[in-house]
């Protein structure tokens, strides 16, 4: 099976994400108040200048309110977050 190509590659410190909408947040995360709800997004594809090895490619990652450049490509919803904006990582 081929890995389906990507019409975005991030440059620097970003990541390429899929929105994982709210809905997919567990029960058992708990947030500070000052992030109302998180914002998750699943790891596509990691910029070259990303240095942390937990930021890696199909892990969910939750990150700041509008920290997230929005990109629609060919009908399709991508998420562009900086490395230093994501507050955790979702370890199942």
């Amino acid at each position: 099976m081929t890995e389906q190509m990507l019409p975005l590659e991030p440059m620097g410190d970003y990541l390429l994400g899929e929105d994982r909408g709210n809905d997919n947040c567990p029960t058992s995360l708990v947030l500070p108040d000052e992030f109302k709800h998180p914002y998750l997004a699943r790891v596509l594809a990691i910029g070259p200048k990303v240095q942390s090895e937990k930021l890696v490619k199909d892990v969910t990652v939750v990150f700041k309110e509008k920290a997230a450049v929005e990109v629609y490509v060919e009908s399709k919803h991508y998420l562009l977050i900086r490395e230093g904006d994501v507050i955790a990582c979702l370890i199942r």
